[in-house]
């Protein structure tokens, strides 16, 4: 039976996007005390959405893209059907407002994308990077973010323990994480050889980075020695592992990516975020504490939001030093007290 304030929210597709979405289910627990919120997702990121504490229930649905995998939808409808008085739909497809529509969900509110309005009950106008993400979800409920509803994962100190001593990370005193990688595409990535020099620079100093990620390759790319290999992490760790790792970390480097946002979310002790083709007026870390540092070179052509440079010289990463990064996170590193 349907009751008063059930939500049933359809998340996004990247993980750095479901971070940011975090803030909109603490908006709508801030509004309605005593309301239920459930979510539908990738069965890929339930590590990440079982550690919001505002969720009650994870619906997984898995098609692949460029599939409309209208069976499973309506196989999950039908589970779903009068269960909810709200759904928002937070991915911009055609497909993902399919769920809500065929459940008979009352109100059904989002973006107004892909000629699907007639499946929504409030279809906004959709215009992309003139506000904060955060805050393009936020208008959905006719809210703005605040800090006191930054994303913060509720995680848990037995399974962190398990996670380290497993990666032989207990005994670390300061660990360092770098995250190299941005699954949208080669202009969010701060070149390999300045990735290179950093490591290099902080390994004079006694420290070995940990490199975390999924891309092998490019992590094939950076660790070019042998000397780098002792905490390649790429590609060995799973999401919920690669999530307490960040938890634990001194300082983490990182490029606009989902870990980024993870890490801001699990307030690792200092975050530096590196920005180039994309705008951190518009996916900036969202953090409660002030431990992020974004370097930003803010171009005449930035943001241009391209998987590639389009002038084919990357100057806003490209500008980006390694003494500059350096710097900007040394100060936390050799701190005694």
């Amino acid at each position: 039976m349907m009751t008063k304030n059930n939500y049933l929210i359809i998340l996004p597709s990247w993980i750095g996007d479901i971070v940011i979405s975090q803030a909109l289910l603490k908006k709508i627990q801030e509004i309605n005390k005593n309301c239920k919120i459930d979510v539908v997702v990738k069965s890929c990121y339930k590590p990440l959405v079982e550690l919001m504490p505002e969720i009650d229930n994870i619906y997984s649905l898995d098609v692949p893209h460029g599939r409309l995998g209208l069976s499973q939808r309506i196989k999950l409808a039908q589970k779903l059907k009068n269960k909810y008085s709200c759904s928002i739909i937070l991915a911009n497809s055609f497909k993902s407002a399919l769920v809500p529509w065929l459940s008979n969900i009352p109100k059904r509110i989002g973006y107004s994308r892909e000629m699907r309005g007639f499946l929504l009950t409030a279809a906004l106008r959709y215009k992309k990077h003139t506000s904060s993400m955060v805050n393009r979800y936020m208008k959905l409920i006719n809210a703005e973010y605040d800090q006191s509803v930054a994303p913060s994962l509720d995680l848990d100190e037995i399974t962190r323990k398990s996670i380290l001593d497993k990666y032989k990370l207990g005994n670390q005193n300061k660990i360092i994480v770098l995250c190299p990688d941005a699954e949208f595409g080669p202009a969010k990535r701060w070149p390999v050889k300045y990735w290179r020099e950093l490591i290099k620079i902080l390994n004079k100093d006694g420290f070995i980075p940990i490199i975390l990620g999924k891309n092998t390759s490019l992590a094939e790319e950076i660790s070019n020695d042998n000397t780098l290999r002792k905490y390649m992490l790429v590609g060995s760790t799973n999401l919920e592992e690669a999530i307490y790792i960040l938890s634990s970390a001194e300082v983490v480097v990182s490029n606009d990516s989902g870990l980024m946002h993870v890490a801001s979310a699990v307030e690792s002790k200092k975050l530096v975020s590196l920005f180039g083709s994309s705008s951190p007026n518009y996916t900036a870390p969202l953090s409660k504490n002030d431990n992020s540092i974004v370097i930003y070179k803010s171009l005449s052509c930035s943001p241009c939001f391209q998987k590639e440079c389009p002038l084919n010289h990357f100057d806003c990463m490209n500008q980006i030093s390694p003494h500059e990064v350096y710097s900007s996170i040394s100060n936390n590193l050799f701190r005694t007290d």
